[in-house]
């Protein structure tokens, strides 16, 4: 059935749909490690291969077929069988079977941390590197009593097995070693890759945030960092060939073992639509892509769609940057779509009779009531995408789509969404990208329920306790029978419910 033979199902990170398990020849991976190498020996002279690598990985549960031949697992799985391999990593071999995260950041910060000549630090993405150094911040006094004794924090939960091997390899104590950490931990964390680990050439992980230059100035200061590839369970599509290039990184495809075609925009619902290959396609235009590889044929993309309209990511990305302009003080720290079909879903909620677009937006600090102005932010989002985007402008015309609506989320938000995904999808530490779409009921209650209250937004009659919905008060004054009294009467409750929120 497959070209090559079958080695592993890959399951996919779930986090856009249902999961699905794609038939892989692990030795694709060695394929993208030895093209990484290359273009790390060409791009960054002073690197040298025979320096360790600073690695971040938590590995993910395994299973097997039922005949017990293959294993189930995500791409980025570390079997037993492939520990020999994982010699060039500061971490010892045994590290990379953790399976839970914070006891992974420990173990691979330690090991890396003991050695002063790191050559490289590679992560799959570039938000666990993040989240790798916020855990360092708070845990490295412990580390630095391991690096000086020679042990391994007993709050560290590790298999009896992995455990043992792990603190023989920790030697006897660098006292030496414990005390340069210490200083440079100490000083903060700007700069600190480089002061911990001075000939370190480079930081390699996909910038999945889009923060890359950020952190080349924060915690990165002085180290370039080069998002490698643009790939997925389904395969690696193209690779990052230029490294130090600034700005927005351009990618070479992959046509050595895919092919790939392109059904234009205004085809995708088609029963038999056309489709185009590289050669036949023209700058401007959108394509829905259709790959196909020695694995197998995966239709890839998320558009968000109501009645068919089918707005890319690219569009929605596009729109709200420019809309944001009118803050040019307000950071995002992350943001999401849905559709609002998925609201009616939900029980004990007002609904929504109008068909639209809604953004949940978590931004890097808290936002109060008057910093940014939730309904002219989903006004001019609305706009930008009807402007770009020609089914859209179509069906608001037609008045069948609504404006959409914009609303802002609680500090921390977006991580309760992330271990919620994790707890309920196939997705692993290690591959999870935070979806831009919501797909279920279930993740749109998350965000709805810690909408920030402003004064957009006010308490909705359904339901009201310590899960509280809130609904935008200006749509609804528009609704028809939305009589004076009911006005007063959500007035006067949501008064009693922020004196009874500030009294607690």
């Amino acid at each position: 059935m497959t070209a090559e033979r079958t080695t592993r199902l890959v399951a996919t990170s779930g986090t856009t749909g249902e999961g699905k398990l794609i038939p892989k020849n692990t030795m694709e991976y060695l394929n993208d490690f030895s093209v990484m190498t290359a273009i790390f020996t060409e791009s960054f002279p002073n690197y040298r291969p025979m320096q360790k690598t600073f690695r971040l990985h938590c590995n993910a549960e395994q299973s097997r077929t039922k005949g017990g031949r293959l294993s189930i697992a995500s791409g980025m799985v570390i079997e037993k069988r492939m520990l020999p391999y994982m010699v060039s990593f500061s971490t010892p071999a045994h590290g990379f079977l953790i399976e839970t995260i914070h006891d992974a950041f420990y173990v691979h910060f330690l090991f890396a941390l003991k050695e002063r000549e790191i050559g490289m630090t590679l992560a799959p993405f570039i938000s666990m590197i993040v989240e790798g150094f916020k855990y360092l911040n708070q845990h490295w006094p412990k580390m630095v009593t391991d690096i000086q004794n020679g042990t391994i924090n007993d709050s560290v939960k590790l298999p009896t097995e992995i455990r043992k091997n792990l603190v023989r390899l920790m030697g006897n104590g660098d006292s030496q070693r414990a005390e340069e950490v210490r200083q440079e931990c100490e000083k903060g964390q700007h700069g600190i890759m480089k002061r911990l680990w001075p000939n370190m050439t480079h930081v390699t992980a996909i910038d999945n945030l889009g923060i890359r230059n950020q952190l080349m100035e924060t915690i990165g200061k002085g180290i370039p960092f080069y998002s490698p590839m643009y790939t997925s369970a389904e395969g690696t599509m193209a690779y990052n060939v230029d490294p130090l290039q600034e700005g927005n990184e351009e990618y070479l495809l992959t046509i050595d073992h895919i092919v790939y075609e392109f059904i234009p925009e205004d085809e995708i619902d088609a029963s038999n639509p056309k489709t185009y290959f590289v050669d036949e396609i023209q700058v401007g235009r959108k394509y829905e892509v259709v790959i196909t590889q020695i694995s197998g044929l995966y239709r890839t993309g998320a558009m968000l769609s109501i009645f068919g309209e089918k707005v890319d990511q690219v569009t929605i990305a596009d729109s709200l940057n420019s809309a944001l302009t009118l803050w040019p003080k307000i950071e995002i720290a992350f943001y999401c779509t849905a559709e609002s079909t998925l609201v009616s879903k939900l029980p004990n909620i007002e609904k929504d009779s109008a068909a639209r677009y809604i953004f949940f937006m978590e931004m890097k600090t808290d936002v109060t009531c008057g910093t940014i102005d939730s309904n002219k932010l989903a006004k001019e989002i609305d706009e930008n995408i009807r402007s770009r985007h020609n089914h859209y402008r179509r069906y608001k015309q037609t008045k069948q789509i609504a404006t959409c609506i914009v609303y802002l989320v609680e500090v921390g938000t977006f991580e309760k969404l992330k271990a919620f995904i994790l707890n309920n999808t196939t997705a692993s530490v290690v591959q999870f990208k935070m979806p831009q779409k919501l797909r279920t009921a279930e993740m749109v209650q998350i965000m709805l329920e810690k909408r920030i209250v402003t004064s957009s937004l006010i308490l909705s009659l359904k339901n009201v306790n310590t899960s509280t919905r809130f609904s935008n008060a200006t749509r609804m004054k528009r609704e028809a029978g939305f009589e004076s009294r009911w006005k007063l009467k959500v007035f006067t409750l949501f008064w009693i419910f922020q004196l009874a929120t500030i009294t607690l």
